[in-house]
C-alpha cells in the first residue's frame, strides 16, 4: 500500500511491476546501477529502475517509437520542486475542507481537467473532452473521452459531471431546483447544460475547465442523496457540516481512488512524493519515464542549491537568481511567454489633476516601458517584456487576436519610451505651466503629493518605484509607498485612499471582458455599483438592454457618468468633433459577454479599447513573462511553442507524452 515512507535511497522496490519494469529486471541489465549524467548521483535512484524496456510508445505527436528491451536511460525518474510548508500526510484533498494545506500544483499531476489554457498556442487544450463544448444558444454539450479512469478502475463519465455540479449547487446554493442553469445526461459519456442566457463561445470554455475534478459519484454521490433527502434547513446544514469536516488525507485520497490523472503518489514522507504512472491511464503509454519525484520545499535557499547541484530535472521562473547560481551542464530554457498579468498604473479622478485627461495623455508620453523593462531586468533579474500598444487596456496576444494590427496602429502612439515634448504638449494643452520643477495647474494648484502605491508583490515594487521617479522628474512630484500586500488591499479595495495604484490588469482569462470588466477595479472600475441591474435581458436571448444608471460618478476611480462621457468617433483622434460618441461599458461588456461570434465580440472591444486609449485611463506597465527549463541532456522535451510549454506548472509537461528519458549512449 502507498504511503508514509522512508527517504528514496532506503526504499524497498514496489511490488506492482509494471511490465516493462519485469523486463528490466531481467534483462540483468538493471544491475548496472546507472547514477546518470551531469553529476546526478547524488539523486539516489534505484538500480532497478536504471532500464527500461517496451515493445512500442506513442509519442506526443501520435506516432508510434518502437523501443528496444533493453533501452537504458540516463535518467529514468523526473525530479522536481513541491512548494509545501507541511508534511505531505497532512495535505487536505476535500475541496469543502477550509484547511489550508492544499496539494498546490501536484494536483495537476493526480487529476485531469476537461481542458486547460495554454499561453503559448492561444487557446483551450482538452484532456478529459474529445473537444471543446459544442455551444448552441443556451445549449452546451460536453463530450466525454471514454479512456479515463478514477485510480480504482471507475470510469470517468457524465455522472461525475453531474455529481460536481449537483453537490456545488447544494453547498453554495439552494439546490438544483434554485439554480438558474440545468443539466441532463444524455448518455454515459455525454452531458447537456442549460445556461440562463448565451454566452460567447470563449467564455464558454473558460467557465467549464473543471466539469469534474476530484468529484468520483462513488465516493461523493452520497453527499448528493443525503442533500436529496433533507427535508430542512437544519438538514441541509448538517449535510455541508459534515462535507466541511471530511478529512481526505493524501493517503484516503489514494486509497479512494479519488485521482484520474496519469501520476499517483506511491510513497512519501517528509521529503518527498514518489508518483509513478497508472498503468492503464492513456498518457502512460506516451512516456517511458518511470517515476516523478517532487521534492518538499517551502525554503527559496534550499531550491536553489538543489538547482546549483543539479538535484531538479524541470522548473520554471529561476530568473532572478541570476548571479546567485549558475546552471548545471545540460539545463536549458524550454520557453518563455507572456502571460495575460502584470500590474497597469491606474489613476484615481478624485485628483484633481488625474481627473484632466491632458495630465492623464502626459504621464503616458513620458512612461519609459523599455526603461522598466530594463530595470526589473537587471535589478530584479526577471525577463519582462513592454506592454503592446500603451493605454489600449489590454494585453498583447489578446490585442493582435480582437483588435488586429490595423486597429491598433490607428490609435494614438503614446510610446514605449519616453516622449518629453509631447508630455510637455499635453501638459500645456490641459492648461498647465512648469513653474521650478513642478507643473501648475490652470486654477493655480502644483502637481505635487500624489500617493503612488505599489502591492509589495515580487518586481512589481521596482517597476512602480521607477515609474513615480519618472514622474517626478517630469515635474508631477508624488510619493511611492509599498506596503505590505495586506495593507496594500485595504487601500486599493476598501478605502482607494490613493492618487496611483498598481492593479493586476485583470482577470487571468483570455476575453476582452476581463481587461474592461464593469465590475472590478482591474477593469474599467466598479462601475457595477451605478446600476442595480447592470443588463437582464429575459429567456435565451442575445438582446442588450441599456441599464438605468443610480449614480453620477464611479465609486472607485471617480469617472464621471452623469453626463455620459463622449468620445471621437474617429479613432485615433485626440479631441472630439460633432456629436462624437458615448461612453457605453455596460453595453460593451454585455456584448462581449453575449457575442456568438468572435467577429461581434471584436466590434465590442474595439470600441472599449478606443475609449481606453483615448482617455489615458489606465497604464500598462509590463507584460509578465514566465519561463520553463529542463534538463536537456537527460530528457527530450517537446519543441518551442508546444501547447504545454505555456501552461504555467511543470506537471503539464508529463502529460500527453511531453517528456522522454533520453537513452544512455
Amino acid at each position: 500500500m502507498p504511503g508514509d515512507s522512508n527517504p528514496s535511497s532506503k526504499r524497498k522496490t514496489s511490488t506492482n511491476l509494471s511490465r516493462r519494469k519485469l523486463l528490466a529486471m531481467t534483462s540483468g541489465a538493471a544491475a548496472a546501477g546507472i547514477a546518470g549524467c551531469s553529476g546526478k548521483d547524488n539523486k539516489n535512484k534505484n538500480q532497478s529502475d536504471a532500464t527500461i524496456a517496451t515493445a512500442s510508445r506513442t509519442t506526443q505527436s501520435g506516432t508510434t517509437e518502437t523501443v528496444s528491451d533493453d533501452v537504458e536511460l540516463k535518467e529514468p525518474r523526473l525530479d522536481k520542486v513541491q512548494w509545501l510548508s507541511f508534511q505531505p500526510k497532512n495535505m487536505e484533498m476535500n475541496p469543502f475542507n477550509p484547511s489550508p494545506n492544499g496539494p498546490g500544483p501536484a494536483w495537476q499531476a493526480w487529476r485531469e481537467k476537461a481542458m486547460n489554457y495554454s499561453f503559448t498556442s492561444n487557446s483551450f487544450i482538452p484532456y478529459l473532452l474529445k473537444e471543446q463544448p459544442k455551444v448552441d444558444g443556451c445549449e452546451v454539450t460536453f463530450n466525454y473521452r471514454e479512456d479515463f479512469q478514477w485510480w480504482d478502475g471507475e470510469p470517468v463519465n457524465a455522472d461525475d459531471h453531474i455529481t460536481r455540479w449537483k453537490l456545488n449547487a447544494y453547498f453554495y446554493g439552494d439546490g438544483p431546483e434554485a439554480a438558474d442553469e440545468s443539466i441532463e445526461k444524455v448518455d454515459e459519456y455525454t452531458v447537456k447544460k442549460t445556461l440562463p442566457r448565451p454566452l460567447n463561445p470563449t467564455i464558454v470554455v473558460m467557465n467549464h475547465q473543471f466539469t469534474v475534478g476530484e468529484f468520483k459519484t462513488g465516493f461523493y454521490g452520497k453527499y448528493v442523496e443525503k442533500f436529496e433527502k433533507a427535508s430542512s434547513k437544519e438538514e441541509i446544514d448538517a449535510v455541508k457540516k459534515e462535507l466541511t469536516s471530511l478529512e481526505i488525507g493524501l493517503q484516503k485520497y489514494v486509497d479512494e481512488g479519488l485521482g484520474n490523472g496519469m501520476w499517483k503518489p506511491e510513497e512519501w514522507n517528509t521529503t518527498e512524493i514518489v508518483n509513478k504512472p497508472v498503468e492503464d491511464h492513456p498518457y502512460a503509454k506516451k512516456t517511458n519515464i518511470e517515476e516523478f519525484r517532487m521534492n518538499i520545499m517551502s525554503d527559496k535557499q534550499k531550491k536553489m542549491q538543489a538547482f546549483s547541484q543539479d538535484q531538479l530535472d524541470v522548473g520554471r521562473n529561476v530568473s532572478s537568481w541570476r548571479g546567485q547560481v549558475e546552471p548545471p551542464e545540460g539545463i536549458k530554457a524550454l520557453s518563455q511567454y507572456r502571460t495575460l498579468g502584470g500590474p497597469k498604473a491606474c489613476f484615481n479622478w478624485r485628483n484633481e489633476h488625474l481627473a484632466r485627461r491632458g495630465v492623464r495623455r502626459a504621464i503616458a508620453y513620458i512612461t519609459d516601458l523599455n526603461k522598466i523593462a530594463t530595470v526589473l531586468k537587471d535589478g530584479y533579474g526577471k525577463p519582462v517584456q513592454v506592454p503592446g500598444t500603451v493605454a489600449s487596456g489590454m494585453t498583447p496576444a489578446m490585442e493582435e487576436k480582437y483588435l488586429g494590427k490595423d486597429f491598433l496602429d490607428s490609435l494614438i502612439d503614446y510610446g514605449h519610451s519616453a516622449q518629453p515634448e509631447k508630455a510637455k504638449q499635453a501638459m500645456k494643452d490641459a492648461g498647465y505651466t512648469k513653474q521650478g520643477n513642478v507643473w501648475v495647474g490652470p486654477d493655480g494648484k502644483k502637481t505635487k503629493g500624489l500617493t503612488y502605491y505599489a502591492p509589495n508583490w515580487g518586481p512589481w515594487p521596482m517597476s512602480a518605484k521607477a515609474h513615480s521617479e519618472m514622474l517626478n522628474d517630469f515635474g508631477i512630484k508624488n510619493d511611492f509607498i509599498s506596503p505590505e500586500s495586506g495593507s496594500w488591499g485595504k487601500v486599493a479595495f476598501d478605502s482607494f485612499d490613493f492618487d496611483i495604484n498598481q492593479y493586476p490588469i485583470g482577470k487571468n482569462v483570455p476575453h476582452p471582458t476581463r481587461f474592461f470588466d464593469v465590475g472590478a477595479q482591474q477593469g474599467f472600475g466598479r462601475y457595477d455599483k451605478l446600476v442595480s441591474d447592470p443588463n437582464s435581458a429575459e429567456g435565451c436571448s442575445r438582446k442588450i438592454t441599456r441599464p438605468k444608471l443610480e449614480g453620477d460618478k464611479s465609486p472607485v476611480f471617480n469617472h464621471p457618468f452623469n453626463p455620459t462621457p463622449k468620445f471621437p468617433k474617429e479613432v485615433g483622434a485626440k479631441e472630439v468633433s460633432g456629436d462624437g460618441e458615448q461612453f457605453r461599458p455596460f453595453e460593451w461588456y454585455r456584448g462581449m459577454e453575449l457575442a456568438e461570434t468572435e467577429d461581434r465580440v471584436k466590434k465590442y472591444a474595439k470600441k472599449a479599447a478606443w475609449y481606453h486609449n483615448f482617455q489615458a485611463l489606465h497604464i500598462e506597465i509590463f507584460s509578465d513573462v514566465y519561463s520553463i527549463w529542463g534538463d536537456t541532456e537527460n530528457f527530450k522535451f517537446p519543441p518551442k511553442g508546444a501547447p504545454e510549454l505555456g501552461m504555467g506548472a511543470t506537471e503539464w509537461l508529463t502529460k500527453r507524452g511531453q517528456i522522454d528519458g533520453r537513452p544512455k549512449e
